[in-house]
């Protein structure tokens, strides 16, 4: 009887411990996932394109990937890297060009 006492302690405290551990992790997934959002970059676009331009897909299941993307001082910028909903609240282009 002592022995099943003691071993239903120390499985109490590791359960408390694994628990603990995953909250900790979760903490830390979501801390990393504000951070990136954060790191995303706060600049009005000269222009805002969604290219529509029909394209190759080599699985007739795949849906085509719109591509939108931002000029800025005269250069392509990949959309991915920007604070998508910061531009909208803050800049004069509210959303994409169409380019079909």
């Amino acid at each position: 009887m002592r022995i099943s006492f003691v071993l239903m302690k120390c499985i109490s405290v590791i359960l408390i411990i694994v628990i603990f551990l995953n909250a900790c992790d979760l903490f830390k997934k979501n801390k990393n996932a504000e951070t990136s959002k954060k790191n995303l970059l706060r600049v009005c676009p000269d222009e805002w394109y969604e290219d529509r331009m029909p394209q190759m897909v080599s699985d007739s299941s795949e849906k085509p990937i719109l591509n939108q993307y931002f000029i800025i001082a005269e250069e392509r910028k990949e959309i991915k890297d920007y604070d998508i909903e910061w531009i909208k609240k803050n800049c004069p282009i509210k959303s994409p060009s169409i380019v079909q």
